[in-house]
């Protein structure tokens, strides 16, 4: 009998042998998976029915300030206020100072980190025409808070120190001013502000609160929009009555508006 000596290779069966090992092992994988979601679901607690986050049970509620300081001082005369527009308005009713029947009203429009109207302020521009005209003229400082980065933040503490009276609004906005630029320059944060504002003695409970609340954030970029709206190109630029002129001439365009 002859041997055949030839005979067939068998298919290798490897390949098939791990390809159903991977599958067996998803499916064991695909079922452990769903044995997991369903014991968390059952360990959730209870959906809201409203569809609301649960709310808190011993929490307790924070009333909501509502307080609006610009309802609490009498509006400035139209006519003395020409095209500013509404927010610069109201920071000029809430900053004035002088009469109320006065007959001339002088806003500056001035931003606190302002070389120029730091040294006005120091030289006493204001306080002398005041002084000159008691009876006829008042002043009002209207914020551009756009010299340097941290005239934002003096607004906001300005409208703070303002929440506890008109007294403390300026003695803030004064304390500011006398500052030198470095000294202002150095005001990084919110910490030297508060300082200040605790050597002016406020109550620093109440001034806490409303400068880490932001509650005047919105207003100090509405102030920026503003003097960008009159066409300011920079600070301080003064109104007489509405009508802008250089300090230079205040004096002379004050003794026309009262002739």
């Amino acid at each position: 009998m002859r041997l055949s000596t030839s005979f067939k290779l068998s298919k290798p069966t490897l390949p098939y042998t791990l390809l159903g090992a991977f599958i067996l092992l998803a499916l064991l994988v695909g079922l452990i998976c769903n044995n997991l979601s369903d014991f968390a679901l059952s360990e959730a607690p209870p959906s809201d029915t409203s569809g609301q986050p649960a709310l808190n049970t011993n929490s307790t509620p924070v009333p909501m300030d509502t307080r609006n300081i610009f309802d609490e001082y009498p509006p400035l005369p139209d006519d003395q206020l020409g095209l500013l527009p509404s927010v610069a308005r109201q920071m000029a009713q809430v900053t004035v100072r002088g009469p109320q029947n006065a007959q001339v009203t002088v806003i500056e429009i001035g931003s606190y980190g302002c070389s120029v109207c730091r040294r006005l302020h120091r030289r006493g521009l204001l306080a002398e025409l005041q002084a000159q005209y008691p009876d006829e003229v008042r002043v009002a400082f209207v914020s551009w808070p756009t010299a340097q980065w941290n005239d934002k933040v003096a607004t906001e503490a300005a409208f703070c120190a303002l929440e506890q009276g008109h007294d403390a609004f300026v003695a803030y906005h004064n304390a500011v001013f006398d500052l030198s630029d470095e000294e202002y320059y150095a005001y990084d944060n919110m910490e030297p502000f508060l300082g200040l504002a605790q050597s002016l003695s406020l109550n620093m409970e109440e001034f806490s609160t409303c400068v880490f609340s932001g509650k005047y954030r919105n207003i100090v970029f509405a102030l920026i929009e503003a003097g960008t709206e009159l066409g300011l190109r920079g600070t301080p630029t003064f109104f007489v009555n509405g009508t802008p002129v250089s300090y230079q001439d205040l004096d002379t365009t004050i003794q026309a508006a009262l002739k």
